[in-house]
């Protein structure tokens, strides 16, 4: 149950870290910043999945 509040919060920090790096030049972007984001939202998804497959089972 308490597995979507963690994947929220992964979704919240993914999107805040593009939401900060977009609105930057795109020389000055950093590129780790760009991939914490990346795999913050693969993990989010990866807790959704997990969290719909115990409820569904």
């Amino acid at each position: 149950m308490y597995s979507i509040i963690i994947a929220i919060l992964f979704y919240i920090l993914a999107f805040w870290l593009l939401k900060k790096e977009w609105v930057k030049d795109p020389t000055a972007r950093n590129v780790w910043s760009i991939l914490s984001a990346i795999l913050s939202l693969v993990m989010g998804v990866a807790v959704t999945l997990v969290w719909l497959v115990a409820i569904l089972l």
